[in-house]
Formats: C-alpha cells, sequence, structure tokens
C-alpha cells in the first residue's frame, strides 16, 4: 500500500521511509483505481453523520500504521470518533465535487450524460 503512515519507533521518530514525517501533499502517491488520493493515511477526514460530541473519522493518518501496531490499523474501512470541535495535525477533510462538461466534450465510447468526480483536496 503506498500510503503516507507512520515509520519508526513511535512516539519517539517517524523515519519518513515514505518519504514524508507529518502530512505529504495530496497527489504525493498517486491515484487509485478510480481516481482517488490518499483514501489511508496522511490525515482522518471528517465524515458526514454522527452529533457534535460524537462526529466520525474515517482512513487513519501520517500518526497510524498499516498492522495497527500503533495507534489505528489504516485503512479504507477504519472509523473513529471525535469531538466536532476537536482539531488536530492529522484530521483533515475531502472536498470533491461533480463537475459537468460541455455538451459535446466527451471521451470516445463515453456516454454523453456522464460526469466525473474529481478529488480538490483531503488537507485543511
Amino acid at each position: 500500500m503506498k500510503a503516507n503512515l507512520w515509520q519508526g519507533k513511535f512516539p519517539e521518530e517517524d523515519e519518513g521511509r515514505d518519504g514524508w514525517k507529518g502530512t505529504a501533499p495530496v497527489d504525493e502517491f498517486g491515484p487509485n483505481g478510480v481516481g482517488c488520493y490518499n483514501m489511508v493515511g496522511n490525515v482522518w477526514e471528517w465524515c458526514r453523520g454522527g452529533r457534535k460530541k460524537e462526529r466520525p473519522l474515517r482512513g487513519g493518518s501520517y500518526v497510524d500504521t498499516v498492522d495497527g501496531e500503533f495507534n489505528h490499523a489504516a485503512s479504507t474501512g477504519m472509523r473513529t470518533h471525535l469531538d466536532g470541535d476537536h482539531t488536530a495535525g492529522n484530521i483533515g477533510f475531502r472536498c470533491a465535487g461533480t463537475i459537468k462538461r460541455p455538451k459535446g466534450h466527451y471521451e470516445e465510447g463515453e456516454p454523453a450524460n456522464r460526469n466525473k468526480t474529481w478529488l480538490l483536496s483531503n488537507e485543511l
């Protein structure tokens, strides 16, 4: 898995073998098969739902590991909850939107009514 996660002795030193200590640029590790970046690691992402005192987050961050040896096991299925007022350097959100292309501007073989969702960023 290519992701910005903790490598080294926690919490003393992140060795940065992935090239980063702390957050990485959103496109550092390339997109997955459907064009999304940083679905695991880098920053926990606030998700819709929950209550003010218990808001969901997904994915894990740069202070987590693949196997969960330290903190959480980073995966697309990982969830945790925090107070909605909580802030930290390893928490962010994902901005995405659907962009409608002008009529006639489609790739060959693509349905004319298909829109694409583009990831803008997942860091604060």
